[in-house]
């Protein structure tokens, strides 16, 4: 369709003849396509947001999807919106300027993903008034037009694809105390959720004051599950100018966490285990002063860490410590406020980094305290047949960057690789060998690397773990490689007996019975270095 100009415009609107001081915000909706969007609406704001809505008249458009609105000239943010119905994504532009007559031309609405379903209470009766909200990985509601359930509990509102927190917050809802909600889903087409139920909710209210009895305000309140330690959804949990927080929460036991800023000097508390059944106080929680920890996490190479995490436990009780922001910033950095005592640290990476944790046991904390991390890789392969160490028996090197052992009657060298966590609480580590004849083969576990690092000559290959050595398990190769543990084996860190904090090296020593270089008929691949976190 032909975009009419300014007069043919007000005309088609019905709009009388505009005196001089009037000014307009002109222009069209319209589809990807360059359809017309007919009966959509406009919203004006002060630029921030600030100093609310400005008048305006005949804010909508038309069936052709064209809009005139007659507004007092200045700078705005305006949301263009679609119409109910369409699964169409509003478009805000920010500061736009409104003088005399401005036209902004087309404005393209981009198609949306249409999230539906009914909200209904415990009984199964539809619950209207529910607000939602749709938080992407960034942490921005997407959810902002339509985004509510309507009589007999019908909602439908549209979110650009991607995956989503779900948040169902009923605190607008009349004659009942529900329970907040949140559920993940991924949006990647139309979705009809179904029937979402909310259970009845229970308000518990608390006092938040700090080590000279003074109300905090702004300080935040986490409930979290006794069993599961998930943390519920409850909105509206920071604490007012007098200090008050109240909470909405399903039956049942929680923790209260209250999670003051670094600026205040409080340190976080903990309340509970509590069992909700009714309305209920936690009366005044007073918090104490808390001591200043900050430190930076880098790599190996000296490079900050950002996203990495600081967990702490009490080194006699070992009962964890309740942290607030307890990740590292863009520069590596954390900063934690903590009463004084003993703890142990553990520095762990940030998910696919490929790092390690760091282990700092028994440190005590009796002032503002400084302490660096250094990650170290998840794990290090070292020791390689690639003539980088000491050189292999009869010259049989492999490729240099195959990062594998001295060369087999195979033509290659073996390679021992690592997957999974290796962690004393819950050990997924597994060490997987390849590249190696079909026969047996010891994976075993040494205290220190070999040879200085470099290994030492032994049958066709080299030795690289060394130190006190166990036994971890003997395999037999099927089709050129094994792996430890398989289902029903036990853990590697509990064949190793090993703490921790605990550096350990591993290596798989296998039968080479073809005669191929030394009088040796046995050989080895590369060595595997890990320190076991908690």
């Amino acid at each position: 369709m032909k975009q009419l100009t300014v007069p043919l415009l007000l005309t088609a609107l019905g709009l009388l003849a505009p005196t001089a001081s009037a000014d307009l915000l002109v222009g069209r909706l319209v589809t990807a396509a360059g359809t017309p969007v007919a009966f959509g609406d406009l919203d004006f704001r002060f630029p921030g947001g600030s100093g609310g809505n400005p008048a305006t008249v005949n804010d909508g458009a038309n069936a052709l999807g064209q809009f005139a609105v007659t507004i007092a000239a200045g700078s705005y943010d305006v949301t263009f919106n679609p119409p109910l119905g369409t699964n169409l994504l509003g478009v805000t532009r920010i500061s736009v300027a409104v003088a005399g007559t401005t036209n902004v031309g087309d404005i393209v609405l981009p198609e949306g993903v249409t999230l539906s379903g009914t909200v209904v209470n415990a009984a199964g009766v539809g619950v209207a008034g529910v607000n939602f909200d749709a938080f992407d990985a960034a942490g921005v509601d997407q959810a902002v037009l339509y985004a509510s359930s309507g009589l007999g509990g019908a909602f439908s509102f549209n979110v650009p694809a991607g995956q989503y927190e779900l948040n169902l917050n009923p605190a607008s809802v009349v004659g009942a105390v529900l329970a907040p909600r949140t559920l993940p889903i991924n949006a990647t087409t139309n979705l009809n959720l179904g029937v979402l139920a909310l259970q009845p909710g229970f308000t518990v209210s608390a006092i938040v004051r700090n080590a000279s009895n003074l109300p905090m305000n702004n300080v935040d309140l986490d409930v979290r599950d006794a069993s599961t330690k998930t943390v519920l959804y409850t909105p509206g949990d920071k604490t007012n100018a007098t200090g008050l927080v109240d909470v909405v929460v399903p039956a049942g036991t929680y923790y209260f966490d209250i999670k003051p800023i670094f600026a205040t000097g409080m340190a976080p508390r903990r309340v509970g285990p509590t069992t909700v059944a009714a309305t209920s106080t936690l009366g005044i929680v007073q918090l104490q002063a808390g001591l200043a920890l900050t430190g930076t996490i880098r790599d190996a190479y000296g490079v900050a860490v950002p996203g990495a995490n600081v967990d702490l436990v009490q080194t006699n009780t070992l009962a964890d410590v309740l942290l607030v922001n307890d990740g590292t910033d863009a520069l590596g950095a954390y900063a934690l406020r903590v009463p004084a005592g003993v703890y142990d640290f553990e520095f762990k990476a940030p998910g696919g980094s490929l790092l390690g944790s760091e282990f700092h046991p028994a440190v005590s904390v009796t002032t503002a305290t400084v302490l660096d991390g250094v990650l170290p890789p998840a794990v290090i392969y070292a020791c390689f047949g690639d003539g980088s160490g000491t050189v292999c028996p009869c010259g049989n090197s492999s490729m240099v960057g195959a990062r594998e052992g001295c060369v087999n009657s195979l033509g290659v060298g073996a390679a021992l690789r690592a997957t999974g966590a290796a962690r004393i609480a819950s050990d997924s580590f597994q060490l997987v060998g390849t590249q190696m004849p079909n026969s047996s083969a010891l994976y075993f576990q040494g205290t220190a690397m070999a040879g200085a690092g470099l290994g030492t000559t032994f049958g066709d290959g080299l030795r690289c773990a060394g130190g006190t050595v166990v036994r971890i398990g003997t395999k037999a190769n099927t089709a050129g490689g094994s792996s430890y543990p398989v289902a029903g084996e036990l853990p590697v860190s509990v064949k190793g007996l090993n703490a921790a904090g605990a550096t350990r090296v591993y290596q798989v020593w296998y039968r080479n019975a073809a005669v191929f270089c030394s009088a040796g008929t046995f050989n080895l691949t590369n060595a595997a270095e890990v320190t076991w976190a908690p």
